[in-house]
């Protein structure tokens, strides 16, 4: 008889122990904790090789605004971007705004070779979910020229994933 209390002793000590570590780790995850952002940071995706968004400079901040450096790394050809939109599985559209040197929408903005810009957009259809910390992911779409292109030539597309908590602005 004591040898079957001592075993239920202990598959019970240990048994409550295991329930408590998988509670804590539920809620580890409930919360967010082992979300890619949280670990990685900001990660940016589907970019080519001859332009550069550094993971760096890529934010999204709370009133659903997104900011990023985009560079430019070929020697030769300046690159004419003229579309520039974003939107989020979350819902949010997001438009350029105010890229220096030109606003995009109105006008071709020109990036010269090895050079860098930032880019502004701002949500204009807004996404629920959204609040500071929140792991966060835009698909951006961009539309270009490079000066070397023939007249009539096919403008090329870039479609990258950026993925970034979200920031106070």
């Amino acid at each position: 008889m004591k040898k079957a209390q001592s075993a239920l002793e202990y598959l019970m000590t240990y048994g409550i122990a295991i329930v408590a570590i998988v509670i804590v780790i539920g809620l580890l995850f409930a919360f967010g904790f082992f979300s890619p952002c949280k670990i990685s940071g900001t990660a940016v995706s589907g970019v080519p090789v001859n332009f550069l968004i550094p993971s760096s400079t890529a934010k999204l901040d709370t009133n659903q605004n997104l900011s990023f450096q985009f560079k430019n790394q070929l020697t030769t050809d300046s690159i004419s971007i003229i579309f520039l939109g974003a939107t989020s599985p979350a819902g949010l559209t997001l438009n350029a705004t105010n890229s220096t040197p030109n606003g995009l929408g109105t006008n071709v903005t020109i990036i010269n070779a090895s050079q860098a810009l930032v880019m502004y957009m701002t949500g204009t259809k807004l996404a629920n979910g959204w609040g500071l910390g929140s792991c966060q992911t835009v698909n951006l779409f961009l539309t270009y020229n490079l000066s070397s292109f023939s007249p009539g030539q096919t403008a090329q597309t870039i479609s990258a994933t950026i993925v970034a908590p979200v920031q106070a602005p």
